[in-house]
């Protein structure tokens, strides 16, 4: 039985350091990225109008998270200059934290 990625559907597997067959070579997703999106698939999230905001954005998530623009996706990282697929927004969370509004974001 083939496995395959539940991001992107491909089913080629490469290396990632020392572990073997744990990186899907098409979207680069890991294990955490995907069980993130089974998660999301089970809660059906998101859905139109929900607020995502999204640290650290995976590639291998963005699709699934902007949900065909109908969503407010809001994608942050300490070093925005890291993704070249998307406008991050830079956040520090040692001092930025608690600026983000209460109860603003769904996801």
């Amino acid at each position: 039985m083939k496995t395959w990625c539940n991001c992107c559907g491909s089913t080629e597997w490469g290396d990632m350091n020392t572990r073997k067959g744990v990186r899907c070579v098409r979207c680069n997703s890991l294990e955490r990225t995907r069980v993130i999106k089974l998660l999301l698939d089970q809660f059906d999230v998101p859905k139109p109008g929900m607020r995502v905001l999204h640290f650290a954005p995976e590639r291998s998530l963005f699709q699934a998270l902007i949900h065909g623009g109908q969503v407010e996706y809001d994608p942050v990282d300490f070093q925005p200059e890291n993704f070249d697929f998307c406008k991050v927004r830079k956040i520090d969370l040692c001092t930025d934290a608690e600026k983000f509004p209460s109860e603003h974001y769904d996801v």
